[in-house]
């Protein structure tokens, strides 16, 4: 019988037995390895303090995360601005609300000429459509006598029609829409929202009509601005300056004008 050599001393080796934990391992069993690699399991990865990854880089990732979640909460409070409440003390007689459309979440370009520049997520037309409801029957619920305008561009202009269409019958209120995506032919063609495939934009963008019934309601296209008349084309909208040409002073406008201003 041959001796062991001096200084010899017995290697441990991993039983490869289903069930049992390898040593150094952590939770991972050894048996059927490439099972787990089908899986996308890796034991490496999932080692505890004695394997070979470290708890540190689990943290690191959790807290990247919440940054993540916390830098996004503050982005869409910037994007998405409340309104401030009129005051009980703005009984003027005659009071304006502006809409601004799309990426104008602000309301700024009737910041200049309106009582109440309205803020909300023009990703969102609901948000918009809400907050005017909100402003208007604060108002009037506080200052009765005053009559109150509306007045909106682009996405704007389509949620003051929507809201004017579902309150036909208030009284002493009136609404300008400028280069509205929801008018209805004539003259020129119908607005953007009148093109195939614009049902998939939802209420309140979606369709066109003149459904305003005896709430006085102004409508002015330019006529080389798409939005508000398909027949255009995009040259006017994109190189001629259409989509901004209008006047965005309430004020201007009388109190009860209606009808369509096509030029």
């Amino acid at each position: 019988m041959v001796g062991k050599p001096m200084g010899y001393r017995r290697r441990w080796a991993p039983t490869l037995h289903y069930g049992r934990r390898v040593r150094g391992r952590g939770n991972c069993f050894a048996t059927n390895q490439e099972r787990q690699q089908l899986l996308g399991i890796s034991c490496a990865s999932r080692a505890g303090p004695g394997g070979n990854t470290h708890p540190e880089s689990t943290i690191m990732r959790r807290a990247t995360a919440l940054f993540a979640t916390l830098l996004l909460a503050v982005l869409l409070s910037f994007a998405y601005p409340t309104s401030p409440r009129a005051q009980a003390d703005d009984c003027l007689g005659d009071w304006a609300i502006g809409v601004g459309g799309l990426g104008d979440n602000t309301s700024s370009v009737f910041v200049p000429f309106v009582n109440q520049p309205v803020g909300y997520n023009s990703a969102d037309a609901m948000s918009g459509l809400n907050e005017i409801d909100r402003l208007f029957w604060w108002h009037r619920n506080q200052c009765p006598g005053d009559h109150i305008r509306l007045i909106g561009h682009s996405e704007g202009a389509a949620i003051v029609h929507a809201w004017v269409t579902a309150h036909q019958g208030v009284g002493n209120a009136n609404a300008i829409l400028l280069s509205d995506p929801k008018r209805a032919p004539g003259p020129g063609w119908g607005g953007l929202s009148s093109t195939p495939g614009s049902g998939i934009l939802g209420y309140p963008l979606a369709g066109v009509d003149d459904w305003f019934g005896p709430f006085p309601v102004l409508t002015v296209c330019n006529r080389d601005d798409q939005i508000c008349d398909t027949s255009a084309g995009w040259w006017g909208y994109l190189f001629g300056g259409a989509h901004g040409r209008y006047d965005f002073n309430v004020w201007d406008y009388g109190a009860w004008d209606s009808g369509v201003w096509y030029r």
